[in-house]
Parts: C-alpha cells; structure tokens; sequence
C-alpha cells in the first residue's frame, strides 16, 4: 500500500535563495519479487485476435477469408483443366479477395499483430492473378515516411472520447505513414512501435497495405525463412551488403546458407541467425531511443553506402562489417549532442486560407513577435540555453487547392481529417513562391479553424506543425511533441493505492505537456532528461537499497539553476523500465500549490511508455490536483516496490 504519514523522511528548505529539496529515499529487500501492477490492463484482454482458436470471434465468414483458404484457391485455380473453369475459378477468387479485403482492413485497425500474422507472403501475393491481387493487402519493404501524432484533441465531448477509447485499446499514439509512391496511409503497429514509435525520414519499414491503412512490422530486418519466399526476395529486391560474400553485420564470409532478410526495400545477407539478430536489436534500440527524423534505423543505409564508397575508392580492401556510429561522424555515441534537442532550431511559418474560409489566420508581425517572444524565450529557460527558435515567417497568405470542407472531411460525409493533404499543400505552396522550406527544422502551418478536431498538432520526434489555435502555449506545447515529449498525464487514483487508478490526458496542470501555461509550465524533469536538457549528472539514480540515502535537489524550472553541479531531479526505479521521478517546481506559488511551494512533485515513467504521469500524493483531496506534491515533513512510501 501506499502511506502519507508524518515521519519527517522529506525536509525542505531554502539555501543561498535556491530551493533545495532533501529526500531520504529507503529501498529494501532488493531480492523481493515487485508485486504486479494491476493498474496497466492488457490491450489484448480487449480485444480477440481475431483469428481461429480465438473463443469463438472468428466468424465463418472470416474464416472463408483465411489465408489458408486464399491459399488452397491459388492451388485449385493453377491447376484448373481450361479457359471455362479458370474464369469461374477467376470469380469465385474475386468474391473472396473483397471478403478478405473487408476483414483483413478492419483487422489492421483493431489488432495489428494478428493482420500481419495472417497476411500473405510477398511469394503467395506475387503468385495470384492481378485482377485478385489488387483486391488483397500488398506486403512492402520499402523506405517511408513516418509521422507519429499524440492524441491532441480540442476537448470536445466527441474527440476526447474517440483519444480515450484509443488508448484504452493499447494505442498511445495514432501513425500516418507516406509510402514509397507518395501514398498516405493510416498506420497501425505491432510490438514496441505501438508504444515508443518515433516521427521518420526514409525509414526501413516492412508491413502491409490495404485501402488507405497499413500495418507496420516490429522488426527493422525482416528475415525470410523458405527457400520460396528467399528465392522471391532475390529476384524482387537488390542485394544490400557492401560485398554480397560477406556477413552485413560483422563482415565474415557468409558460408553455405546464409540467413537472409529484407529491410527498407533490399535484402541483406547474414552468416548466422546471432548475427542478424545482434543489428536488429542495435537498430531497434536506436529506433526507440534516438530523437530526431534523421535519425533511428535510417542509419543503416548511411552505414552501408558508406561502407560500400570505401570499397569503391580503394580506401579499404577487406570489408569488415557496418560501422554505424563511425557512419554517422559519432552522433549514436551516448555521449553525442544530440542535434535535434541541444542546438537551435530554425523554424517557417506558413499561413494559409481556403476558398470557402478566406483571410489571414494571424498577421504577420504579430506571429513573428510571439515566436521571437514567449516562444523561444520559454524553449531557452526550459532548456537552459542549450535550444531556441529562430523563426522566419512567409510574407504571403497561401490559398490551398481545397476548400476547407475536403481537408475536414466534411465535404465528402466522411468525417476524415486530412491533414497530410494540407501540410502537404502548405509546403507545396511555400516552395512554389521560392521558399527552401527543406532549410527549417520545423514548418509551422497555421490556418483559421476548421473543424479539425484539435487546436494543435505536432509529429512527435518529426518537424511538422499544425495550429487552427495561435496562442504561445499551443505553440510551445507542439514544438514539445517536435522535440520528442508526449503528453504529461495524470494518474487519477481510483482505488486503495496511489498506483490504481487510471490515466487522465493532459492532467498535469503544471506542464505545458498537460494543463500547464507559459511560462510556469516548464516540462517535466523526466522530459527534460529525456532531451538531455538535463545531463546524466544532473539527476541521482536510486535503483536499490545500496543507493538508500538523502539527496539534495535543487528546483528545475529556472534557469539559474542549469549549474552541472545542482542535481535537478531523482530517478527511484520502480521496477522493469519503470520509474519514479522526483524534481522541484516554484514557479506555481499560492496557498493551493502550498506542496509544491514546500515540497516535491513526483511523476511516474510507466514501463512501455514515453509520457508521464503526475501522481496525486494527496487522494483524499478529490479533484485537486494543486496539493498534488509531498509536502514538508510528509512521507510518500510506496511499499509494493519498497520504496
């Protein structure tokens, strides 16, 4: 359970006009095995697969639509005695690929996983007749575009629902990825993507599309194990080792049978299954971790053309496998300064208008004061110097080629937002009047509202920005999600402990992640961390009863405090991946915020997910989330982790 008791294990105080907060911390019986966290429902107690053995949801008419049956349908129309039989064979297979199509599209939506267990093989898909392969999903290995975008919505009823029912489902996060053609598509994630997923350039990706939604694969390399599917590879896809007789990995000789996988369009050739499965788990590590579009798994084909040009230029005779930090002139290296979040950004803003919503969203001097103004003033204190903007905006109002009632969904009855379409007509048009717009970090569009269902929008991790809303606090909050941080939650205690209950979108009023304003509202210590405005040592690490002690912090949401030797926050490990992060704000003053005037605010990092989650310390004060801190003198025991 967790206590509020009197024991003075917390002391606050003032030294030299700084706040300082010192924390006793006890962690004990390090070999005592964590209690559950019944607090985290599993996605798939929600949901079936979907496929057979599954209790009785998968449907006859579904199971007319297997794979399996698709399959004993290309055996029996191969094989058929003559041109009458074949076109009834022909028509039977049509009736069946727009069955397949129905289920296979509503199972990309509803459960990822069991789509691309179910889907065919690049092989079998290349195998059926092109009047009932165009009905059915394609598989691809290619390189896209992915944008990843929170669930920000503009607090109607309606949309708020539509976020919760979502997340509710396992989704943390909703996916549009822009396909090798130039497609825009829906998208939908197996495994770790689900949940940690990062905004892309050119990103190796394996999955499969259909009408409009694709699903993404886990795994960056894709192995092929029959010797069809190999041999289908071979001959649709170029070989992608720098020297094709040679492991990609660590550059041994391949032997006899090398294991075989595909990945952003190429296939590439290993000596043994270690081999492969040692880059895979380098590059999907730097798939969840590394910030920035021009970066995570991408890097793998700047080490390959880079290992292959000093093949080509003699500068190496031997190729001795993929060097990927040294291919990226040391930017994976933990140390590294990381591109995307410690240096100054450059940012457009582009306004727009619409036949049927004509006029200037926002003038001209008046958005470029704001982003000089509140806006990098707010990034430089949150970061402590170490980012900004500097913001050039189009002189010209750009009218779009749509009426404000197809990007909407409006127009058509369908509902669909289409906000690809309209970043993508922005950009357009910016460059047809002679803007580089490829030379900015971030292109803001701004436009008046239109019934999208959100008052911003940003690609987490990405560049891109959407803004129907014109305030600095919007503007801050999605510049937010281009750095990389989702939202700051809050965790509404519900039950016995402070760790039942369940999540509440934006909860955290001190942040602008959340509820939070500007300039108060600075990011969370564990966002901060995150995009390395805080260094490594700039926080203690509690993560045992070795660590058990007393710590000092000093409050993180002014920059007088951005001294390397002024702890900042404290991570207590909680259990796997999981963590609790204790940090100082004072800019929230008055008797409401009296614990945080006078205490500590905890957050809670959740395993499998990149947002945070204040917790309510004080429950019993139902529906205030000001006293949300500990305050002086009071204890915050959470006994299921010992701590």
């Amino acid at each position: 359970m967790n206590r509020f008791a009197p024991p003075p294990l917390v002391a606050l105080g003032l030294l030299a006009g700084i706040f300082v907060a010192l924390l006793c911390l006890a962690i004990g019986g390090k070999n005592r095995t964590p209690a559950a966290d019944s607090s985290r429902p599993s996605a798939e107690a929600a949901r079936g697969t979907g496929l057979p053995g599954d209790g009785g949801s998968f449907s006859e008419e579904r199971e007319a639509s297997s794979r399996r049956v698709v399959l004993a349908w290309l055996r029996e129309y191969r094989h058929a005695g003559g041109d009458a039989e074949r076109a009834e064979l022909l028509e039977r297979g049509l009736t069946l690929a727009g069955r397949r199509a129905a289920w296979m599209a509503e199972l990309i939506e509803t459960n990822p996983e069991a789509a691309l267990a179910e889907s065919l093989s690049f092989s079998e898909y290349d195998a059926l007749p092109p009047e009932v392969r165009v009905l059915v999903e394609r598989p691809f290995s290619e390189r896209v575009d992915l944008d990843v975008f929170p669930f920000c919505h503009d607090g109607s009823p309606e949309e708020a629902t539509a976020a919760r029912a979502a997340m509710l489902a396992g989704r943390h996060f909703w996916l549009e990825a822009t396909l090798a053609d130039g497609t825009v598509v829906k998208t939908f994630a197996e495994g770790w993507r689900n949940e940690t997923s990062l905004s892309r350039t050119a990103m190796p990706a394996q999955g499969i599309a259909l009408d409009g939604r694709a699903a993404l694969r886990e795994r960056v390399l894709m192995r092929v194990v029959s010797a069809e599917d190999r041999e289908d590879a071979l001959r649709r896809f170029p070989v992608g080792n720098p020297d094709p007789s040679r492991d990609l990995a660590r550059g041994s000789s391949l032997g006899p049978e090398p294991v075989v996988a595909v990945s952003g369009g190429r296939v590439f050739l290993f000596r043994d299954e270690a081999s492969l499965a040692g880059l895979e788990d380098e590059l999907a590590r730097l798939e969840r971790e590394k910030i920035g579009p021009g970066t995570g798994s991408r890097v793998l084909f700047q080490a390959i053309d880079a290992a292959a040009a000093a093949l080509k230029s003699g500068a190496v005779e031997v190729y001795e496998g993929l060097d990927l930090e040294g291919a990226t002139g040391g930017a994976l290296a933990p140390a590294a300064v990381n591109s995307w979040t410690e240096r100054r950004k450059t940012g457009l803003v582009i306004r727009i208008d619409f036949s049927d919503k004509t006029g200037d969203p926002i003038g001209a001097a008046t958005i470029q004061n704001r982003m000089d103004g509140e806006v990098n003033d707010q990034l430089e204190e949150m970061s402590y110097g170490k980012t900004g903007i500097d913001t050039t905006v189009a002189p010209d109002v750009f009218r779009m080629p749509q009426p404000a009632s197809y990007y909407n969904g409006q127009g058509d009855g369908s509902g669909t937002k289409r906000n690809g379409d309209l970043f993508n007509h922005a950009i357009a048009a910016a460059k047809a009047a002679g803007i580089d717009t490829d030379a900015f970090d971030h292109k803001l569009v701004f436009f008046k509202s239109i019934g999208m269902g959100y008052c911003g929008l940003g690609t987490v991790g990405g560049g891109k920005v959407w803004l129907p809303c014109h305030g600095s606090k919007v503007i801050v909050h999605e510049l937010g999600h281009n750095y990389g941080v989702s939202h700051a939650s809050h965790w509404k205690v519900t039950g016995a402990t402070a760790f039942d209950g369940e999540s509440v979108e934006y909860g955290d009023n001190t942040d602008i992640m959340g509820g939070g304003d500007v300039p108060k509202g600075h990011f969370h210590v564990q966002a901060k961390r995150k995009l390395s405005w805080l260094e490594g040592d700039q926080q203690f690490t509690v993560d045992g009863s070795a660590n058990s002690g007393t710590y000092r912090i000093y409050r993180h949401d002014s920059g007088d405090t951005a001294a390397a030797n002024r702890k900042k926050a404290i991570r207590v490990k909680r259990g796997n991946d999981e963590y609790l992060w204790v940090g100082v704000r004072k800019l929230y003053t008055g008797s409401s915020f009296r614990n945080y005037v006078h205490g500590v605010q905890i957050n809670w990092e959740r395993s499998g997910q990149s947002k945070s989650h204040l917790l309510d310390t004080t429950p019993e004060t139902a529906g205030d989330k000001n006293d949300a801190g500990v305050f002086l003198a009071r204890t915050f025991e959470d006994t299921a982790r010992n701590v």
